[in-house]
């Protein structure tokens, strides 16, 4: 008897990284509180990848992308992962770049305590575990990564 199709959360990430310097958000509340991220966030029913990226940079962040500069970079596929409750694998799009319009504006204040730029060489030791993985593919070349919490 074959295993039942699953259904993954799919998720976005946007790697700003402008001199040397990764933007990331510290996390307030939840499973997340004090965990820093980069900006994120989930794909709706019927929205594209890019187009789920750009909203959320705008939401979270309050800056301008243009689907036109941006490509996937990384993906990222966590196996059984923690996800609000539940264990499902998770595919997260990674996309890299320097470019933005705008003054970027913590718009989350009840969600996200910081937004700042952080040294790429020097990250917290409290970011989201698998961005190290992701960080270290990018740099390599790779463009994909298993990841098992």
């Amino acid at each position: 008897m074959s295993k039942p199709h699953q259904t993954p959360f799919i998720g976005v990430h946007l790697m700003l990284i402008q001199n040397g310097k990764l933007l990331l958000q510290k996390r307030k509340g939840g499973a997340l509180d004090g965990v820093f991220t980069p900006v994120s966030g989930h794909v709706d029913k019927e929205e594209g990848v890019i187009d789920a990226l750009v909203r959320e940079a705008k939401e979270e962040a309050g800056i301008i992308l243009h689907p036109s500069e941006l490509k996937i970079s990384v993906v990222a596929h966590l196996l059984d992962a923690p996800y609000k409750g539940e264990y499902r694998d998770i595919i997260n799009f990674f996309v890299f770049t320097d470019r933005y319009e705008g003054t970027i504006t913590n718009n989350e204040p009840d969600k996200t305590v910081s937004l700042d730029f952080y040294d790429i060489t020097n990250l917290p030791e409290n970011l989201m575990k698998h961005i190290f993985n992701v960080l270290d593919a990018y740099q390599k070349g790779e463009n994909y990564i298993v990841w098992r919490p």
